[in-house]
């Protein structure tokens, strides 16, 4: 399972299962997260450092929507 969670209003904005943790997993929770919000230019979004989050695929689509990557330290 996936989830992007609104921390603002504390909502989960974008949600998917899957039988895997894959980046094409993250991207479609993402897209749902990011068509719901419609968020400004300057969001943060926060994630661990799991490789679907860290993929240069991920990073890409947080970059076009103008929105700047936090990821937690290594062992958090």
């Amino acid at each position: 399972m996936a989830t992007w969670r609104d921390t603002y209003s504390r909502r989960v904005v974008g949600w998917h299962l899957d039988q895997q943790m894959s980046t094409e997993l993250v991207l479609t929770v993402l897209e749902q997260a990011l068509t719901l919000r419609q968020p400004a230019p300057g969001l943060i979004m926060h994630a661990d450092r799991g490789s679907q989050y860290t993929s240069l695929t991920c990073r890409t689509r947080i970059e076009k929507a103008q929105a700047l990557a936090s990821y937690s330290r290594p062992g958090n």
